[in-house]
């Protein structure tokens, strides 16, 4: 069995979602944060683009643990869904996979992610904890932009690549702890962090670009 992109799109009244087992997705759109990626190689399969997107009602999914990545926009907009648990094989979230989950409060992320796309949680407005695995290698532009409620982060070990306004707005962020791999912070990525306070620059880091932290009225910063 095979359900196209969209095919649940705006199904305003939709609650819960259990898919069995034997359905396959196929995705009309890809990231390009993927698309920067060497070797990759297309999944055998992985949830559509749009599928449950605009699913407002939505508030459970439990999803099966073979699939390699959620297309773009696969729940944007599922404004009442609150948890969600990443399936244990999956390596990328597309962009725009959860943008606007303005509900959405818990993110269990599986051991073997290493990619997010641009947009992925942009506007989770309810979001206050992220545990991004060590395995992550790339977070895409916008990827966690006005997570408002947002406190922490700790950016992980395998991390060589944080996009543009990846934190821009994120109003409750006062921690950042950065890794030994990461050499540039770009362009607004920690802009409108209105209660940073003290972040220290490692010294792996050589570039601090433009805006980085751009009116983060409260910060000192300290060079190691």
């Amino acid at each position: 069995m095979k359900i196209e992109p969209g095919a649940f799109s705006m199904c305003r009244t939709l609650k819960i979602v259990l898919l069995p087992l034997q359905i396959l997705y196929h995705s009309t759109a890809q990231s390009d944060i993927i698309n920067d990626v060497n070797n990759y190689n297309q999944p055998k399969s992985y949830l559509g683009g749009c599928c449950f997107n605009c699913c407002e009602s939505l508030v459970e999914v439990e999803l099966p643990d073979f699939y390699e990545y959620y297309g773009s926009d696969c729940f944007s907009k599922c404004s009442s869904l609150q948890t969600i648990k990443i399936s244990e094989s999956v390596t990328h979230l597309n962009d725009y996979c959860f943008n606007q989950c303005i509900s959405l409060s818990i993110v269990v992320f599986n051991k073997n992610l290493r990619f997010i796309g641009n947009s992925c949680f942009a506007y989770c407005s309810s979001l206050c904890e992220i545990n991004l695995p060590p395995t992550v290698e790339k977070l895409g532009t916008l990827s966690f932009i006005e997570c408002k409620n947002l406190m922490v982060l700790s950016v992980p070990d395998n991390t060589t690549y944080i996009g543009e306004y990846s934190f821009d707005h994120c109003n409750k962020l006062s921690n950042i702890t950065f890794n030994t791999k990461l050499v540039e912070i770009r362009n607004n990525t920690f802009s409108y962090c209105d209660c940073l306070t003290n972040v220290f620059i490692p010294k792996n880091i050589k570039i601090i670009e433009k805006y980085a932290f751009q009116k983060c009225k409260n910060l000192n910063i300290f060079f190691k």
